[in-house]
């Protein structure tokens, strides 16, 4: 006789049961979740039986649904790569003045937006992992005649509620000719690794 395998879910938020799990559909868990979703091991409140000898996939985390803001903890060296001469990527974790930007989680669409305006991508998550994209055409705060072409593709992953690693890679190039200290080859890229977690600051974000 086949075995048989007794699965039971309940997710208790805000003296509500719902009998049902977290999943990509879900606006219960981090894959579309609020951070205040109580996810089991296999990210969906899910327990097995014992019976079962099948591995539990891996949590899913939590993010905070409108708009916050997130901070840089730390920086992976051997991933930064600074052929764009963007100068501040090592500097983000500094202790006690650490990079804060703009965050936005649509828990309806599953979009994360990152960065002002988007400047880091926006694209949706799910199972813990996502990628961001932003194309655009940004000029220099210091000389608005100075144009370039510009994309960033983020692969970002959640390590815990809150809190995810971003991996980052810009492209540069079409510099207009008002553009001075522009890169030999007419284009440069630049890649990093930060990981973020929500701060204390409230948009702005300043």
């Amino acid at each position: 006789m086949k075995r048989q395998r007794l699965v039971l879910g309940l997710v208790f938020l805000g003296g509500t049961v719902f009998a049902a799990g977290c999943s990509s559909d879900s606006s219960g868990c981090a894959d579309g979740g609020d951070a205040a979703c109580t996810s089991g091991k296999d990210g969906a409140t899910t327990e097995v039986a014992t019976t079962d000898s099948a591995a539990e996939g891996p949590a899913l985390y939590g993010l905070t649904g409108g708009d916050s803001c997130f901070e840089v903890i730390a920086v992976d060296p051997s991933s930064v790569s600074d052929g764009c001469m963007k100068g501040s990527i090592l500097d983000a974790a500094t202790p006690g003045d650490p990079l804060v930007l703009p965050f936005n989680y649509d828990s309806t669409t599953k979009i994360i937006t990152l960065g002002t305006s988007g400047s880091l991508g926006a694209g949706t998550v799910a199972s813990n992992v996502g990628t961001l994209n932003r194309v655009g055409d940004p000029t220099d705060s210091a000389n608005a005649a100075c144009m370039w072409h510009q994309t960033d593709v983020s692969q970002l992953v959640l390590t815990a509620d809150n809190q995810f690693t971003i991996s980052v890679t810009e492209m540069q190039s079409m510099f207009a000719a008002a553009c001075t200290m522009t890169p030999a080859a007419g284009s440069c890229t630049s890649t990093w690794t930060w990981t973020m977690a929500k701060s204390v600051k409230t948009p702005p974000c300043m």
